[in-house]
């Protein structure tokens, strides 16, 4: 009797090792990093208007909103979405022009912002610590 109870409790773990086994390739598997891809025309869009509504801080959030990038990737491209916002104003604004808030104001609509992301691409223009 104990050995019959021995091998069922060795046959069990080998089980339950098995199992344990499975649900680690499975997460393996889905940790796997995605690919390193351009941004659709798309995707971009969507980023913008996730910016326009959660900031461009919650990289997480709008991760989970645009299907294939990572909060990582998310990050990266808004670091640099909003430097290259700042290089631009920077290259072809001239500030002891009057009209230079009106011509910030257009290109960053014309970028697609509105609300707390033209709110923040103001703040990243402005600060050149940023």
């Amino acid at each position: 009797m104990t050995n019959r109870i021995y091998i069922q409790q060795l046959l069990e773990i080998k089980f339950q090792q098995e199992q344990l086994m499975n649900k680690l390739d499975s997460i393996i598997n889905e940790a796997k990093p995605i690919p390193i891809q351009n941004w659709t025309e798309e995707e971009h869009s969507l980023f913008v208007q996730c910016v326009n509504k959660l900031g461009k801080t919650r990289n997480a959030e709008i991760a989970r909103r645009i299907k294939n990038k990572t909060a990582t990737q998310v990050a990266s491209h808004s670091q640099k979405f909003f430097l290259k916002l700042k290089q631009w104003v920077h290259k072809n604004i001239n500030f002891t022009d009057l009209n230079a808030n009106i011509q910030i104001g257009q290109y960053l609509a014309d970028q697609g912002l509105e609300g707390e992301g033209l709110k923040q691409a103001m703040i990243a223009i402005v600060d050149l610590n940023q």
